[in-house]
């Protein structure tokens, strides 16, 4: 059976951030590949290093030293306007704080995923209607963002991402929020995501998640293990 193929690789990644008492180093030469369709849980401790791990694995972010491949592209000798076009094409983000816009309803939030995109409005509204449908949302289409429960906010940000699948779904703390059911809900979700052939990093403290995990890395002191 042929091997899956390499949709990510980090080799010596280092990134720092400027601190009065000097460079304070976050991820310390980390190496990590991902192969596509992983479901790659990331756990650890808070300050060591994961959620920098998931940004830089996102392309959210720059490496400080060393360099990173997605779907081996070099993505050091890409300029910040090809980096945005290979996000907007290739990946989606999934935030703790889910980062919707509290005053236009649902279907805006999801349409809000075309922004950048060649969809003309009509297109847009079908795809987000499906994507809702999916997530068990229709019927709160119309719904201001800020009338949601938690659990449906994190919803509508998973429908978002989805709305124009991605190869690579990054996810961080996606039920740090939540109560056990809405965390069984998107957890649910997410392996069915994963199922559909897209490939996850899910950033948590959770480790009662790691039964939806093909693999498992720990993030301590900036550095990663198996």
């Amino acid at each position: 059976m042929t091997p899956p193929a390499e949709i990510l690789r980090l080799r010596d990644v280092t990134r720092g951030f400027a601190e009065a008492s000097g460079l304070h180093l976050a991820l310390r030469r980390v190496n990590l590949t991902v192969a596509e369709g992983e479901f790659l849980v990331i756990t650890g401790p808070s300050g060591s290093g994961k959620t920098t791990l998931l940004h830089l694995a996102a392309l959210l972010d720059r490496p400080t030293s060393g360099r990173i491949w997605f779907d081996g592209r070099d993505t050091s000798v890409l300029g910040d306007d090809e980096l945005s076009v290979l996000r907007k094409h290739e990946l989606a983000m999934i935030f703790q704080n889910y980062v919707l816009l509290p005053y236009r309803s649902v279907l805006e939030n999801v349409i809000f995923r075309f922004r950048y995109l060649e969809h003309d409005r009509t297109e847009a509204v079908a795809l987000a209607r499906q994507a809702l449908s999916r997530l068990g949302l229709m019927g709160l289409e119309g719904r201001p963002a800020r009338r949601l429960s938690a659990g449906e906010m994190q919803r509508v940000a998973i429908a978002r991402a989805i709305v124009r699948p991605p190869r690579l779904l990054a996810a961080d703390e996606p039920t740090g929020n939540l109560d056990r059911a809405s965390t069984n809900v998107i957890m649910e979700h997410l392996a069915g995501l994963h199922r559909s052939g897209i490939t996850i990093l899910l950033v948590t403290h959770n480790e009662d998640l790691l039964s939806y995990a093909t693999r498992h890395v720990v993030c301590r002191d900036g550095t990663v293990e198996e």
